[in-house]
């Protein structure tokens, strides 16, 4: 349980009143220290907030005496690649995201609201037994599906923790830290100095792209648990789930179509460079949530998930730092892209439409471990 949190800050000035509103922010419970020596921080239930990088930290730990597995840091407008899985880019986050951030680097369930009568938390495997408790009074209920035996149970519940539980937060935070840094850095070469330009090209790339990234975690293909329990056919459902999933990637490109019209209209840049772009912004529209199960396809969409969004973000900031400049595309380029999009994004988008297809007819049926594209 976090009791304690610590502010070390070694390389970047803080003012008391960035202090004062983090106090402010905490309740009763937690207690908030601010260190000048890593030997005056105790890592029992506590979280440190630091800007020093998490290889620094844990050295400097280890060398006061500390033991470095007990350390449960989040960086402090640090870096990607400087280790940690959790960043605070202002003091002012609020008490649940620090005990969000706790719970997950301890592998503590996270509680989400608590009353004198009633808890609500993330599951544990030590639930499983009054889970099995509960199924046991449904037996008779034609609905509902039972649970699987208690080794494959627990073996599920297992993977649904470790890769639901804030496993793609760490992305998310990479992608938009490099997407940032490329377009307000002048990473790609250009000026974008304007405040207007800069505006444009954050509404353009990346607020379209991260909503759509944001919406895809937390919409899951599947319908809620409540839909299985209603005497619908297995095309019925089907229905459903491929009108759910219409829908979410209607709005996804609705929201891309408006940035990057508002960008275009102020902008006046060549038209192929916003076609670019929105063809970017639809392969992340049609991204599913992966499934806890590990298998093989997991695998492969997980990782073709995780090199696409960069690739894709990277390449709208480039598209529109041309357009935002009214560069015309030399032939080379354009060969190069045509390239790029016929041999490489266009294959792997067809494959992945694909595999999105399988999981809806695979939903269609609760908790189904049935790869239907390998049946049918």
């Amino acid at each position: 349980m976090l009791r304690n949190i610590y502010v070390y800050i070694k390389y970047i000035t803080i003012g008391s009143d960035e202090l004062n509103i983090i106090k402010q922010n905490l309740d009763k419970e937690v207690n908030l220290f601010i260190p000048d020596d890593i030997e005056e921080i105790d890592f029992e239930d506590s979280l440190v907030i630091t800007d020093v990088p998490e290889n620094e930290f844990k050295m400097q730990a280890e060398a006061c005496g500390k033991d470095s597995c007990e350390v449960k840091a989040a960086g402090f407008n640090t870096k990607p690649g400087e280790g940690y899985s959790y960043v605070c880019q202002t003091l002012d986050m609020g008490i649940s995201y620090y005990r969000l951030v706790y719970a997950r680097l301890t592998g503590e369930p996270f509680v989400v609201a608590e009353t004198k009568n009633l808890l609500i938390r993330e599951m544990t495997t030590k639930d499983l037994p009054e889970l099995y408790a509960v199924y046991s009074t449904l037996e008779d209920c034609r609905y509902i599906e039972q649970l699987y035996d208690y080794d494959k149970e627990l073996e599920f519940t297992k993977n649904y923790i470790k890769n639901m539980y804030g496993a793609e937060l760490p992305l998310l935070y990479f992608v938009i830290y490099w997407n940032w840094s490329l377009i307000f850095g002048n990473a790609a070469g250009t000026d974008t100095t304007s405040v207007t330009g800069k505006i444009i090209l954050a509404a353009a790339v990346i607020f379209p792209t991260v909503f759509s990234f944001i919406s895809y975690t937390l919409h899951p293909i599947a319908l809620s648990k409540q839909m299985y329990l209603c005497p619908l056919g297995s095309q019925e459902r089907e229905r459903l789930i491929i009108g759910k999933y219409r829908f979410r990637v209607g709005l996804h490109m609705t929201v891309c179509v408006a940035g990057t019209v508002l960008a275009a209209f102020m902008t006046r840049g060549a038209l192929y460079w916003y076609l670019l772009i929105l063809w970017n912004d639809f392969i992340i529209s049609i991204f599913i949530p992966s499934e806890p199960e590990k298998t093989d396809s997991r695998t492969k969409e997980l990782i073709y998930k995780n090199i696409m969004i960069p690739v894709v973000l990277i390449l709208n900031a480039v598209y529109f730092e041309n357009a935002l400049n009214k560069e015309n595309i030399q032939i080379v380029y354009a060969v190069l892209i045509a390239g790029f999009i016929g041999l490489v994004q266009l294959p792997l988008f067809i494959w992945y439409a694909g595999r999105v297809k399988s999981h809806i007819r695979s939903a269609v049926f609760y908790r189904t471990n049935i790869d239907v594209s390998r049946v049918l």
